[in-house]
């Protein structure tokens, strides 16, 4: 029995291998991922998880080109905020991202919540 493809799909996959976040969506059509980090390469593990959540038999594409995370610790910030901005349609290659200010942002949507 074969597994119907969910649609719509916005989800952030972890990394336990390498420590590292990443995004996927299949919001526009065939299953994309998104990836701050260079060289865009995943892990068996997520494309495991990618394989398992749209129940894919063969693999998937990688977005490019992409904001890229300066350093080893941003990868969760830019992995929410491709997911935020894919569920509000908006495709995070045409974005410029403020990389100073990403992790106030989150702050102050944690402590005041997403919505008004």
């Amino acid at each position: 029995m074969h597994e119907q493809t969910p649609q719509n799909v916005v989800q952030i996959h972890h990394d336990h291998i390498r420590c590292h976040w990443y995004t996927s969506t299949n919001l526009n059509g065939p299953v994309q991922i998104f990836d701050s980090r260079r060289p865009n390469v995943l892990s068996n593990d997520v494309e495991l998880q990618v394989k398992k959540i749209y129940a894919l038999p063969q693999g998937c594409s990688i977005a490019l080109p992409l904001p890229s995370q300066d350093n080893a610790n941003d990868c969760g910030i830019f992995a929410i905020a491709f997911a935020v901005d894919l569920c509000h349609g908006i495709e995070p290659s045409r974005v410029t991202y403020i990389k100073t200010g990403m992790r106030a942002v989150l702050k102050v949507a944690k402590l005041n919540g997403f919505h008004q």
